[in-house]
This record gives C-alpha cells, sequence and structure tokens, in this order.
C-alpha cells in the first residue's frame, strides 16, 4: 500500500463514521473496509470492530423451543395445532393495509433531503399544503399503525423531518435557498420553539407528532377532578378519564376551607404557567434576521463579506439597512461590506452564516469524494486484474473545488 492512498483512506474512514452516525451501518462497514484496502490503520480496525460487537451486542438471544408435550398414544394435539395455525398468523402479520405498504416504499425511495418528495407536495406550495400532507403521512406511517411494516419507522422519521423543515417559514427558506446542504445543522435563531428543540435532539419525531396532533399539552394537572389521558393506538386517538383517589377519612375530618384557599392552588398553577410563557411571548415580538443569499438573485443584491473567512453573501439591500443589525454598525463603517469587527449584532449573524456555508461546503466535499471513488473503483479491476492504472490515476488528480476550499479555510486536512 503505497503512502499516497493514507489521505484517501482517512477520508473513507470519515464517511464511513458519517454513515455510522446516521444509521447506516451497511454503508458504515462498507467505507470502513474500503479505508482498510486503500491504507492500513489502526483508527479502521478499530472502528470496523466497534461496529461488529455494537451489532452483536444488540442481536435478541434466542429463546429454545419448549419440549413437545408428551402422550401415551404418540400424538399431540397442541403441537399439531399451533403448526396448523402459524402459517395464517405469520402470512396475517406479514401483510398490512396496502395503501401503508405503498406509502412506505414511495417515502423510502426518497432521499433523506428530498423534503418536498416526501411530503409529496411541489415547491411552490402554500403552507396549508404542507401541513395537511404531514398530517396525512403522520397518520399513514406512524409506528403504532405500521408494526408489521418493514420500513415503517424510518419513513415516519423522514416525514417527520420534513415537516420540521418545510414546516417552519426561516428553515424552509434556508433549504430552498441551498437543497444540497441540511438547514437544521446551521439553524440557531428564529422559528417556531418545536424546530429548535427537534434539531437540537431533545424532541424525538413522536413528540413532534404529539405537538402537531395534541397541541404538545403532555403534563397532566388536576384537583380533585376527573384527569384525561391521551394515547394513540390501534383504534386511533383515545381519551381515558382517571380519577384521582380521595382519602376519605383525611375529607371526613377535615375542617372547612373558605373559597379563596380552594382556589389557591389553581391561582398558583396559572401564575407558574404565565411566568415560565413569558419568555415565548417576547419570542414572538423579537425580529428575524435579514434574508441572505450566497449568489445574487432579486432583491438580494447587495454583496457583503463576513469578517472571520470572507464569505461573500448578498442581502436586500433595503431590507438589510432598516434592521437593527445595520443600524448597529457605527455610521463611519456603514459602507464597509465587512464590517462585523465593528458590531457585535453583526458578527453573530454573519458566524451563522459561516456556519451555513461550511456545512454545504462539507456536504458537497463529501459528494465529490465520493463520486470520485466510484468512479475509480469502475477502473480498478478485480483484485488488480484487468484495470486501468492510468485512468484511476488520473481520476485521482482531478480537482475537488468544494474540498479544496475547505483546505483553503484551514478546515480540512491537505
Amino acid at each position: 500500500m503505497s503512502e499516497s492512498n493514507k489521505d484517501e483512506a482517512l477520508r473513507c474512514l470519515a464517511i464511513a463514521q458519517q454513515h455510522r452516525d446516521n444509521g447506516n451501518t451497511d454503508a458504515a462497514i462498507k467505507f470502513g473496509k474500503k479505508s482498510l484496502s486503500l491504507y492500513h490503520t489502526a483508527k479502521a480496525v478499530a472502528f470496523l470492530e466497534a461496529i461488529e460487537h455494537s451489532s452483536s451486542s444488540s442481536m435478541p438471544t434466542p429463546t429454545p423451543d419448549p419440549p413437545p408435550p408428551t402422550s401415551t398414544s404418540g400424538f399431540s394435539p397442541s403441537l399439531s395445532s399451533t403448526s396448523q395455525r402459524t402459517p395464517s398468523e405469520s402470512s396475517t402479520s406479514q401483510r398490512g393495509d396496502p395503501e401503508r405498504v405503498a406509502v412506505v416504499r414511495r417515502i423510502r425511495a426518497c432521499k433523506p433531503t428530498q423534503y418536498y418528495e416526501i411530503l409529496d407536495v411541489k415547491r411552490g406550495c402554500s403552507e396549508g399544503d404542507i401541513k395537511k400532507a404531514y398530517r396525512k403521512l403522520a397518520l399513514l406511517t406512524h409506528p403504532d399503525k405500521c408494526s408489521n411494516i418493514s420500513g415503517a419507522a424510518e419513513a415516519f422519521k423522514m416525514v417527520a423531518k420534513a415537516w420540521q423543515v418545510l414546516g417552519d417559514a426561516g428553515l424552509r427558506a434556508q433549504y430552498d435557498a441551498a437543497p444540497e446542504a441540511d438547514p437544521l445543522s446551521r439553524f440557531s435563531q428564529g422559528g417556531n420553539p418545536a424546530s429548535q428543540a427537534f434539531a437540537g435532539g431533545a424532541m424525538s419525531p413522536e413528540e413532534l407528532f404529539d405537538m402537531f396532533f395534541n397541541g404538545g399539552f403532555g403534563a397532566r394537572a388536576g384537583f380533585g377532578g376527573p384527569v384525561f389521558t391521551a394515547s394513540f393506538g390501534p383504534g386511533g386517538f383515545q381519551t381515558h378519564p382517571r380519577r384521582r383517589q380521595a382519602n376519605e377519612g383525611n375529607q371526613e375530618n377535615a375542617a372547612p376551607t373558605t373559597p379563596f384557599f380552594q382556589l389557591l392552588p389553581l391561582i398558583i398553577l396559572f401564575s407558574i404557567s404565565l411566568l415560565s410563557s413569558l419568555p415565548g411571548i417576547a419570542s414572538l415580538f423579537a425580529t428575524p434576521d435579514p434574508g441572505y443569499t450566497f449568489s445574487p438573485a432579486p432583491p438580494y443584491s447587495s454583496e457583503r463579506l463576513t469578517s472571520n473567512y470572507r464569505i461573500s453573501y448578498f442581502v436586500d439591500p433595503k431590507e438589510f439597512q432598516a434592521h437593527s443589525i445595520f443600524q448597529s454598525i457605527p455610521d463611519l463603517s456603514r459602507d464597509n461590506p465587512q464590517a462585523g469587527a465593528t458590531s457585535s449584532k453583526l458578527r453573530i449573524f454573519e458566524a451563522s452564516i459561516e456556519r451555513g456555508y461550511v456545512s454545504s461546503m462539507r456536504t458537497a466535499c463529501n459528494r465529490e469524494f465520493e463520486s470520485k471513488e466510484q468512479r475509480m473503483d469502475q477502473h480498478r479491476g478485480i483484485f488488480g486484474f484487468l484495470g486501468d492504472p492510468e485512468m484511476v490515476e488520473k481520476i485521482r488528480q482531478e480537482p475537488m473545488p468544494s474540498c479544496q476550499r475547505l483546505r483553503d479555510m484551514g478546515l480540512l486536512g491537505p
């Protein structure tokens, strides 16, 4: 193995780690083995051993079949009836509603970031169309309804993520501007709290589903009256009354109370709820960040440069000059397209732009590398035979613009 393959081996290992983090074990193993074939490293060996150990530990322990019952005649009625019943039950469990199966297969055929295709809506659709599409698909792919359909859980997660991005105006605008990049990785300010919680890992697809259909009221509270809980099961949405058990002996001996003391718990609860909602109410009146693009397009015609990496971005001059970020720039520096050093608000805004740009460059770099690897594999032959080494070397020397841009920024090794 030549030393020139070491860099490509490390890139293959990085892609394998990314696939492992996304739950794609087969692709992680594939790129891990490819890394070892290019250049033997201890990191690649440890990575593959960790995946094999994780896979073996997650496999369920088989339980031995119970011994067949014995009888004097040598005939076991229970075993016979079980063997006759098993094929029917097995075939029933593997079927599933045809509509749900078709929907799951269609969603799974989409790429993870094809959010419009996942929800089966057009790019110019309204917010109401997106909401209707999520409502329909979330109900069709919910794990409680699709326990016997392969891939339903993954489809449910894809639908939830598509709703999270397209259901938020800010995230949708970022996704439309750069579909190749994940808008969640650069989302930092604005938007609804549900999107922030889901992006940060604090909210699962099931919790997002519950917030959409049940209004997000998961807390149970009651003072003597019935408590209602909601559940989603085979019969659809159901509410179950559950009465609070009171101590009858204490009630008989309790002294009479005034109406004020009876209402005091409610007053305290209302006060706590009001105080906890103040930050959310204040965020409703916060001014969102101005829009921007990485290439000029009406009305984003005014070019600016970030102060750290000097990344070029374009803003709407009317919107930007009316924003508080522009007002925070000193008068003498407002004509300077790179004025981040003079305003803390502008530095924070440009930091989010740089995170989004770097994220899109990393995604594009990985795609360039995977494309080059696939093309070189086609010319390597089988075990080194019948290959075209000259074509392999020619492809290896081809430039990768996105990766080179990251190197120029000092974010990728040589």
